[in-house]
């Protein structure tokens, strides 16, 4: 991954993904769009695998992901990322690999509708 992708401070993407997994209620496009312009999701997927020993970094990432996924603004970047998608389902994390196939299912599922 561009050095550009990796991120300085993982606490602070810690918190900041942690947060945006655990808001209350429906994320809404605006608000997943506010959080990737300060998270891109190369930085975010970045820092998943290298996850370094930031305690539950890999959690709160995951969580995040699923919750950026879920939304429609989310949903249109997969085929952007589709390569990190794949590579995802064949990571040694389980929640790496469930998160890939709910993407996955996501996807399929709004190609369907298309």
């Amino acid at each position: 991954m561009e050095e550009e992708y990796s991120v300085n401070d993982p606490t602070q993407l810690l918190a900041a993904a942690s947060d945006f997994a655990h808001y209350p209620g429906v994320q809404s496009d605006a608000f997943t769009k506010e959080f990737l312009d300060r998270f891109p999701l190369p930085v975010i997927i970045s820092a998943l695998q290298t996850k370094g020993d930031v305690t539950g970094l890999e959690h709160a990432l995951v969580s995040c992901l699923e919750g950026i996924f879920r939304t429609k603004y989310g949903a249109s970047l997969i085929p952007h990322y589709m390569p990190f998608v794949v590579a995802g389902l064949g990571a040694d994390s389980q929640r790496v690999r469930c998160v890939a196939c709910k993407t996955v299912c996501t996807f399929t599922t709004i190609s369907a509708l298309s």
